[in-house]
């Protein structure tokens, strides 16, 4: 279903996406004993409904997705991977779901959470990035959300330190 879900919204077909995956993650929360591997997939539905509901424009549903991915990914994940280079997928699955975690925490303007998970995913692909491209080009989009979101906290704290001086906020 994860991938049908895909499949999808990858064909601009969101509301099939949209109820494909809901039906697999009411399936698989009403399963009584799920392993690691089933709790990756439902990972992957959630990261899947984020960026599904990333694309429709709802941003909460989008940020308690990414937060159930994470979640999901960090617990269960390591227990299916062993090897080296395992450890590098490990790395470039976290960072990049809290990188999307980050980007849906500025969209709802709470700039310090974005920034920590931004940091968060850039100490996962920091070790890796020197060797594996796909760790660096992460690492470079972690690196601009980072700085944006930066920026934007600091805009924040000016606005509001306009309004608590009583004086016109900037726009």
């Amino acid at each position: 279903r994860a991938t049908l879900g895909s499949a999808y919204v990858e064909f601009k077909k969101l509301e099939e996406a949209r109820d494909v995956l809901y039906k697999a993650v009411d399936m698989l929360e009403r399963s009584s004993s799920l392993g690691a591997k089933e709790q990756v997939l439902f990972g992957a539905c959630f990261a899947h409904l984020g960026r599904l509901e990333w694309t429709a424009g709802a941003a909460e549903d989008a940020l308690r997705c990414s937060e159930m991915q994470a979640e999901l990914f960090e617990r269960f994940l390591p227990e299916l991977l062993d090897g080296a280079d395992d450890q590098e997928v490990h790395a470039t699955v976290m960072a990049t779901a809290l990188s999307f975690r980050g980007l849906c925490e500025s969209r709802m303007e709470r700039y310090e959470k974005a920034i920590e998970c931004l940091r968060k995913a850039e100490e996962c692909v920091e070790k890796h990035k020197a060797i594996n491209k796909d760790a660096l080009a992460i690492s470079r989009n972690i690196a601009e959300r980072l700085e944006q979101a930066e920026h934007a906290a600091r805009l924040q704290g000016i606005r509001e330190d306009y309004a608590a001086k009583g004086g016109p906020i900037p726009a």
